[in-house]
């Protein structure tokens, strides 16, 4: 199962899973909409600008996400 990772403008009212899969199927077919949600204040890079996707998956274990 993947894992959403979002970074909300309005860090004092992150959106919450049920209305990010509400969102989500009206653009997209229901089994594509999120199903675990892990909201962060940034996303961590690597040197060269990339996503690290070792760090979130480490940042989502510590979460239990």
């Amino acid at each position: 199962m993947t894992l959403t990772v979002i970074v909300p403008a309005d860090q004092a009212a992150p959106p919450q899973l049920p209305g990010l899969r509400a969102q989500a199927r009206e653009l997209l077919p229901g089994y594509a909409a999120p199903r675990r949600l892990l909201v962060l204040s940034e996303i961590p890079v690597l040197a060269s600008g990339k996503p690290d996707r070792q760090a979130l998956r480490q940042i989502a274990a510590r979460s239990g996400a």
